[in-house]
């Protein structure tokens, strides 16, 4: 511990994050592993996709137009300034 506190700080933020993903990493692959017996064909995600799902990261696409995404932005923005 007194190797990391005598460290640069960025060095040692970046050791500690490094060690918190992969503590978080470890917590999933253990809570993936029992839930593994209870997959079915239907059920069935690896682990990366388990780990993605757990991070909140989807794979799934948006299927709008960029006018779409546009519009909703605009209103998004004239909410806010509203609300000033």
């Amino acid at each position: 511990m007194d190797y990391i506190l005598k460290m640069p700080y960025p060095q040692a933020f970046k050791l500690i994050n490094k060690a918190r993903e992969q503590n978080r990493h470890d917590m999933l692959f253990k809570m993936y592993i029992t839930l593994y017996p209870n997959f079915n064909k239907k059920t069935y995600m690896t682990f990366e996709e388990y780990e993605d799902k757990c991070n909140g990261i989807s794979a799934e696409m948006d299927n709008r137009t960029k006018e779409e995404i546009m519009n909703e932005i605009m209103e998004i923005e004239n909410k806010f300034k509203a609300s000033e």
